[in-house]
């Protein structure tokens, strides 16, 4: 939602105050709509070399029961401009198991993804989420959710069309083309540290997990060290 020139100087403020390894993988989100080429631009001067973009499905009546507003065909916009840019390691993110959608609309959106060439994909089955819009419709019946061996067999499609396609499944959502295997992802699934930076950031060192604070105004008032919540030290087994 930033403006080209507070992008720009947010990447910038990033970039001179975390000191960045030569084979550091440094991974923006983006939503398709709001990628211009100016940002793809900035991005690449300060150091990101990883775009992960919420694709969602490339079916508009499905994007709209998640509600998500963009338009299919802006993920291919998105796309295109940071490869223009220099960035080749693009992750898409998919969701199946959305209310209505059959395995025919799966194969689709999986097609449509692959064809921009993504080197990662992470493809997630819908969770009902506490306190969204979209566990509130599925309360009071304005959505059914899809039948869990419907859901099953969307998993073993997205599995079995991904890897056919050279893309291996090394964790239960994410699918990688040999070689870029995402180091932020593998970092929790092997319990290593990491250090959170801004509000609501979690973080974790050696078991023990808490989160910053979530408002700005509070993350602010306690620094240099935010006010933190949610400490919770993690028994070895867990």
């Amino acid at each position: 939602l930033l403006e080209e020139s507070l992008f720009d100087r947010m990447l910038a403020g990033i970039h001179s105050s975390i000191p960045m390894s030569s084979n550091v993988e440094f991974s923006i989100e983006a939503n398709p709509e709001t990628v211009t080429a100016q940002k793809a631009i900035s991005m690449v001067e300060h150091g990101i070399n990883r775009v992960s973009i919420g694709a969602q499905s490339f079916n508009l009546e499905l994007l709209k029961v998640l509600e998500r507003w963009h338009e299919p065909c802006s993920v291919k916009r998105a796309v295109d401009f940071v490869h223009a840019a220099g960035i080749q390691n693009v992750n898409l993110d998919i969701i199946y198991s959305i209310p209505t959608q059959t395995i025919e609309q799966v194969r689709f959106d999986l097609n449509q993804a692959m064809a921009l060439s993504p080197t990662h994909m992470s493809c997630y089955a819908l969770t009902y989420e506490l306190n969204t819009p979209l566990l509130q419709r599925l309360r009071t019946g304005a959505i059914t959710r899809v039948d869990h061996d419907l859901e099953a067999d969307m998993f073993d499609i997205v599995t079995e069309e991904l890897e056919s396609n050279g893309y291996a499944q090394y964790e239960i959502s994410n699918y990688a083309k040999e070689g870029f295997t995402c180091k932020h992802n593998l970092m929790y699934w092997n319990n290593n540290n990491w250090w959170p930076f801004g509000p609501a950031a979690a973080g974790h060192i050696d078991g023990r997990r808490w989160r910053n604070a979530p408002r700005l105004r509070d993350y602010f008032v306690h620094a240099p060290l935010p006010l933190v919540e949610d400490v919770e030290l993690l028994p070895k087994d867990t």
